[in-house]
């Protein structure tokens, strides 16, 4: 990596969140139900480990822009899991000792609605994160869109591309090509097709 976190990093995250989950997810009464939050938050975590896994992903060619945020993110999903995760150990602890059913069902309940609204915090976060690299990379397509096209009209490139909304093989040959081009450029695959449709939208308008 080009900046100050490793691969390592999420994927221990994610293993965390989904080790906490199964924990929760076998244990009684509330801590069952908070696995609903614990599932949105792996997805989310897996979502950025594929952006980090991804060496042409914005968050790694602007990493050290985005380096602070992500670090923070990160270090409050694992410091939340952590307190979780302790939380289980002893409710289930409890569950083997000669207590009153009042004491275990009242020591389930205790913090756990603020840990619930942690964990939906930090995916929120994630989400968000994750939606600002979309906007981002939507915004360096449209500038290569731009650059392709003036190359176009000054006869420094194939028009090609500008047959996408002919319909048909020469359509396809068109996306294919500006496909390749994008993918030259530094433009994640995913992130053409995940915005194909305001691709070809922005192409009419140029």
């Amino acid at each position: 990596m080009s900046f100050g976190y490793s691969v390592g990093d999420i994927i221990a995250t994610s293993t965390l969140c989904w080790t906490v989950y199964r924990a929760c997810r076998e244990a009684t009464g509330n801590y069952k139900d908070v696995t609903t939050e614990l599932e949105s938050l792996h997805i989310n975590l897996k979502n950025l480990e594929d952006e980090i896994k991804n060496p042409k992903s914005l968050l790694n060619r602007r990493g050290e822009i985005m380096q602070s945020e992500f670090n923070h993110i990160l270090e409050n999903v694992q410091k939340s899991l952590k307190e979780l995760e302790q939380m289980v150990v002893k409710y289930r602890s409890l569950a083997t000792m000669e207590r009153k059913t009042w004491d275990r069902m009242r020591f389930g309940l205790k913090d756990l609605n603020t840990i619930r609204q942690k964990l939906t915090y930090h995916t929120a976060q994630i989400k968000l994160f994750l939606g600002h690299l979309m906007v981002d990379s939507l915004g360096r397509i449209e500038s290569l869109l731009e650059d392709f096209v003036q190359e176009i009209r000054n006869g420094k490139r194939a028009p090609t591309l500008l047959s996408i909304d002919h319909g048909g093989d020469e359509a396809d040959m068109g996306w294919k090509q500006l496909e390749s081009d994008l993918s030259e450029s530094g433009i994640p695959s995913k992130d053409i097709e995940r915005h194909r449709h305001e691709i070809e939208e922005y192409l009419v308008q140029l």
